[in-house]
C-alpha cells in the first residue's frame, strides 16, 4: 500500500463533517456548552437582543466557514482555487449543509429551516473569501523582492 499524502488532506474536513453532524443530531446544542458560558450568552445583551440568541446563527456560520476553509485546502492544498475548484468546494458545502437541515428533521425539537441554510452558504462564502485571501498573503511574501535600480 502506497502512502498518498494528497488523501490525508481529507482527514480533517472528515472530522469536522462528523462533528456537524454530531451538533446536528442533538436535540439541544446549547447543552453541550459549558453553563458559564451559557449563562454569560444568556445574561449578556447588544444592542436589546440576548447575546445567547445570536449563537444558533453564528454556530452556524462558523461551522460551515471552516468546513469550506478545510475542503479547499484538502481540494487545492496551499494554491489559489480555480474557479472550477471555487464552485466544486462551495457545492460539497451546500449540499452537506442540505442534508443537514434534512437531517434535523428527524431529530427531537429540531426542524429544516432555510434561513439555517441561507447562513451556512454564507458562512461558507465568507470561508473560501478567508481561504483565497490567505493563500494569496502566503504567497506574496515567499515571492523574492526585486532589488532597488
Amino acid at each position: 500500500m502506497s502512502y498518498n499524502p494528497q488523501l490525508f488532506r481529507f482527514i480533517p474536513p472528515l472530522l469536522w463533517i462528523s462533528q456537524i453532524f454530531a451538533t446536528s443530531a442533538h436535540s439541544n446544542p446549547a447543552d453541550m456548552l459549558p453553563r458559564f458560558l451559557v449563562g454569560f450568552l444568556w445574561n449578556t445583551t447588544l444592542f436589546g437582543q440576548r447575546l445567547f440568541f445570536l449563537l444558533g446563527p453564528l454556530g452556524h456560520a462558523f461551522n460551515f466557514a471552516i468546513l469550506a476553509i478545510l475542503l479547499a485546502w484538502a481540494i487545492s492544498a496551499s494554491e489559489m482555487l480555480s474557479p472550477g475548484k471555487f464552485r466544486l468546494v462551495s457545492s460539497l458545502t451546500f449540499l452537506y449543509a442540505l442534508s443537514d437541515e434534512i437531517h434535523q428533521i428527524f431529530v427531537p425539537t429540531r426542524t429544516f429551516q432555510i434561513q439555517d441554510l441561507i447562513v451556512d452558504a454564507l458562512g461558507a462564502l465568507l470561508g473560501l473569501y478567508l481561504f483565497q485571501t490567505l493563500v494569496m498573503m502566503c504567497h506574496r511574501k515567499a515571492e523574492p523582492k526585486s532589488p532597488l535600480l
